[in-house]
């Protein structure tokens, strides 16, 4: 190597007369290498060597300056049971509110809009209820009848997914 930095290498033009491993901590150290031989049969090999050669000292070189951190544990499954029989694999609390703790969304697991949405259909249905309780007995007024006909409408023009729970 030069004092300028340039690294003149023969590699020669049959494989494995120069050995990469024991040059790369050499020529790591060059600002420019230049390889002299059968380019495509043997230099081109030999620098793809070095770069890997390279690529895994500046990865050991990281990852022995990196604190060592505890494995994480794996996290929970849903586990409840599939029309298959066989348990759940999804996340515990997938597509909820609660991620990683209780069943997925597809087997129970709440969501804080879905939930509003049931006290919302419990709200109309009561009201309906009330309102056609009260007129068996006695005439409602014609607010009333435009409260129960809302009411009644809302119920009805809910998310059918909703409807039957």
């Amino acid at each position: 190597m030069t004092a300028e930095g340039i690294a003149v290498v023969y590699v020669g033009d049959e494989p494995g007369l120069v050995d990469a491993e024991a040059l790369a901590p050499q020529l790591r150290q060059a600002r420019e290498v230049t390889l002299i031989g059968d380019l495509w049969g043997v230099a081109r090999p030999f620098k793809q060597q070095l770069r890997d050669t390279w690529t895994a000292a500046t990865r050991a070189r990281r990852a022995a300056s990196k604190p060592p951190t505890d494995p994480k544990a794996p996290p929970s499954r849903c586990g409840r049971p599939r029309k298959d029989g066989e348990p759940c694999r999804t996340w515990a609390g997938s597509g909820t509110d609660t991620p990683g703790s209780g069943p997925c969304r597809a087997h129970g697991g709440s969501t804080a809009r879905r939930d509003a949405e049931m006290r919302r259909q419990a709200e109309l249905a009561l009201t309906v209820a009330q309102y056609a309780g009260k007129a068996r007995t006695t005439p409602l007024s014609p607010e009333e009848t435009l409260q129960a006909a809302v009411a009644l409408r809302d119920l009805v023009t809910l998310r059918p997914a909703l409807r039957g729970r």
